[in-house]
């Protein structure tokens, strides 16, 4: 078939720059025009689309976030009721909880106030039950607030 596809024309208004824009027109064999589209409709209907593509997204989104919600919810009290059947503690949870920097000075503090010939790093991580690398964060922050002796590995920390 013989369609005249695209036709390109330049339009403006007196005492403007004339814009070009690109009009598509489909015109049947008979010469009748079945469709006219500029290129400024294409744009904004492009625009409008895209606007609603993001709102179906961010509401998809929102709706799956409650289903999770929900789920892990469901996975709870079926994790609840198993414990009580079975006698057994539910599992724990996948994310510990964190250590607060009061919680830490006073397990270091009571560590030291044990040990007055004073301990290593390591063996106050290993007596207050906190990870190595707090303890030496603890006391790379507040090396003022304690006496030590030695170097490295032979280093010992009293209190003051």
């Amino acid at each position: 078939m013989d369609f005249k596809r695209f036709f390109c024309a330049l339009e403006g208004n007196e005492g403007e720059m004339p814009s070009k824009t690109l009009e598509l027109t489909i015109i049947n064999p008979n010469g009748i025009a079945l469709l006219t589209m500029t290129e400024k409709d294409a744009r904004s209907q492009i625009k409008e689309l895209e606007g609603r593509i993001q709102e179906l997204r961010s509401s998809q989104l929102a709706e799956l976030q409650e289903k999770l919600k929900e789920a892990r919810k469901d996975v709870a009290d079926l994790e609840h009721q198993i414990a009580k059947i079975s006698g057994k503690a539910p599992a724990p949870e996948l994310h510990r909880k964190r250590t607060s920097s009061e919680e830490v000075r006073s397990r270091i503090l009571k560590t030291l106030a044990a040990a007055p010939s004073g301990l290593s790093q390591k063996e106050i991580s290993e007596q207050s039950t906190l990870n190595y690398n707090t303890v030496v964060l603890y006391f790379k922050k507040h090396a003022k607030e304690f006496k030590s002796t030695g170097s490295l590995r032979s280093k010992r920390y009293f209190l003051k």
